[in-house]
């Protein structure tokens, strides 16, 4: 738990995943969310550019204490 909230600290929301029966991710749920969330851009630009290729459509981490794999397809 120790590393979920140092990371919050940081900016990030940190979430651990549910495993299902086959090993294999089902969901995640919020471990720790920081006070003041890291903002894109203040990361470097190489960040910045494999984020924006990497987004998650329709999903908000400040508000999304679950996220389903289903939703995320």
């Amino acid at each position: 738990m120790a590393d979920f909230c140092d990371m919050s600290r940081r900016g990030v929301y940190c979430y651990d995943a549910v495993m299902n029966a086959r090993s294999r991710p089902s969901g995640y749920f919020l471990m720790s969310k920081p006070t003041i969330a890291l903002s894109v851009a203040a990361l470097p630009t190489e960040i910045q550019a494999i984020l924006e290729r990497t987004q998650l459509k329709g999903l908000q981490f400040s508000t999304s204490e679950i996220i389903d794999v289903d939703d995320l397809a």
